[in-house]
């Protein structure tokens, strides 16, 4: 037997090691395909370890064990089906289900074993709905509940844009990019003031005010505190932020620090005309003074055309108490007729007694049979209610809906909460696929902005490649309609896509 010692035995591309007097066997290393090849099968023993090769023997061994009948297989209670239904009724049916008419009271019934046996019911089936027992229970998981512990499972909107004017009223998306529209919005400052804190913490942030000390010529700056000392933000116009203590929102119009509300000039606002519901109408100063004292009118009710068919509150005052007497036999008639119909229809539905007290204005019903609670009733998932919305929001509000400010992240927010807090407002924003071998990338907006100040946010995505090449990348040109992103290599893949968006400083 050949031996090698200290030494290696190093074969070439397609060079090999030849087993056998005629050649029976070769063992050689394929090149082209990086594969270690064996022309002839190998023997061995049965495997001990999870990581040796296994022989013919070992693995017939273990498929005689494989189970083949179903009964016989564990886990048979797991719910694995998903496409059946479960006999504790947790899954319903998804569509409609055909069977027999029923025999046995505990068979389910077919609609014809229904349709033609509630024909013969007597007594009194209950048809308002307000009559019914259970109404406060949650019957219908359809809908929306008032406590707002089911959340929507699709988008809600409006019918149509509303005017909002109540802090608690539910708002649009048309309204928030409304209030947030050409605003730069910073980050809140505890408070404005002249004097530096004695002990700030980390991120501590103020607003400048005749600044003393360390704040000394910083007038309207922002103050951060890094941990060490305070770095400075000098506004723009249009910077906007809360100001915590002062419970205010705040505005820089280019020499001073205002409130958000004083930046808003009136006459250009929308809808100043008005004339449907819930609007107003702006007279100009010739309609102001022809109808009020300010343009000279002594007396300016004279202006006014009233109507004189009515009774005034003096005349009302003198009518006799006969007329009195009168609405009151009118009352006691209207209520007699009324015991009397509604004991006439619900004594002829069969299987009913009804009693009145004519004194009391009372009635009594006995013998009353059907459902009587709401959650007994079938066909409570169907959208019987179309004066509620629904649950996959696929009915919106056809006025505004008030509510409370929200807590969690996936509360629907108020006016209120909205008016009150700052978000950054994106421009535009996208995903640009990258072609491979490309050493940049350009992004064009659907829009031109009217200068190149703005903030281009971006990363990298591929989720293809395992693992993926990792590349740095700067923004290398701005333009008005567009930016260039230049990556330090060549893209190796066509699995990479550039996500970006971009904020007007």
């Amino acid at each position: 037997m050949a031996k090698f010692t200290n030494g290696d035995l190093r074969l070439k591309d397609n060079q090999r090691v030849t087993f056998g007097d005629n050649l029976d066997s070769n063992l050689w290393w394929d090149g082209s395909n990086n594969e270690l090849r064996l022309d002839t099968t190998i023997s061995g023993v049965s495997p001990t370890e999870d990581y040796h090769l296994t022989t013919k023997q070992y693995v017939d061994a273990i498929s005689g064990s494989i189970v083949v009948d179903h009964g016989n297989l564990t886990g048979l209670g797991d719910d694995d089906h998903l496409q059946y239904i479960l006999v504790n009724g947790s899954r319903g049916f998804t569509s409609t289900v055909s069977g027999v008419d029923p025999v046995q009271s505990y068979e389910l019934a077919t609609k014809n074993y229904v349709d033609t046996g509630i024909a013969s019911i007597s007594g009194s089936i209950i048809t308002d709905h307000g009559q019914l027992s259970g109404l406060s229970d949650d019957d219908h998981t359809q809908y929306v509940l008032v406590d707002g512990t089911r959340d929507f499972t699709g988008i809600v909107s409006y019918s149509s844009h509303p005017t909002f004017t109540s802090n608690t009223q539910l708002v649009d998306k048309q309204y928030v990019d409304s209030i947030a529209q050409n605003l730069d919005w910073q980050d809140s400052v505890i408070n404005f003031q002249n004097t530096p804190p004695g002990s700030p913490s980390n991120e501590d942030r103020y607003v400048v005010v005749s600044g003393t000390g360390t704040w000394s010529g910083h007038d309207d700056d922002i103050a951060e505190w890094n941990g060490t000392s305070w770095d400075y933000t000098t506004p723009n116009e249009g910077f906007a932020l809360w100001d915590e203590t002062g419970d205010r929102l705040m505005v820089y119009n280019g020499s001073q620090w205002v409130r958000f509300g004083s930046t808003v000039i009136h006459g250009n606002l929308s809808g100043l005309q008005g004339g449907t519901t819930g609007q107003y109408f702006h007279l100009t100063q010739a309609s102001y003074s022809a109808l009020t004292s300010y343009g000279g009118v002594s007396n300016a009710s004279s202006e006014h055309i009233h109507d004189d068919r009515y009774y005034t509150e003096n005349e009302v005052d003198t009518i006799s108490g006969s007329l009195q007497t009168q609405i009151d036999s009118i009352n006691n008639d209207f209520d007699e007729r009324a015991q009397d119909a509604v004991g006439t229809v619900m004594s002829g539905v069969g299987g009913v007694t009804v009693t009145y007290n004519d004194s009391a204005n009372t009635i009594t019903v006995s013998g009353v049979q059907g459902i009587t609670d709401h959650g007994d009733l079938s066909g409570l998932s169907d959208d019987d209610h179309t004066q509620y919305i629904r649950v996959d929001g696929t009915r919106g509000f056809t006025a505004t809906v008030s509510g409370i400010d929200p807590v969690q992240a996936s509360d629907l927010a108020t006016k209120n909460y909205v008016d009150n807090r700052t978000t950054y407002r994106i421009y535009e924003h996208g995903r640009q696929a990258i072609s491979n071998g490309s050493s940049q990338v350009t992004v064009t907006f659907s829009t031109a902005l009217s200068n190149t100040n703005y903030t281009v946010n971006a990363s990298l995505e591929n989720t293809t490649d395992s693992p993926p090449s990792i590349y740095a990348f700067i923004v290398s040109s701005k333009t008005t309609t567009g930016f260039t992103v230049t990556f330090m290599g060549d893209i190796d893949s066509a699995n990479y896509v550039l996500n970006w968006s971009v904020i007007p400083d």
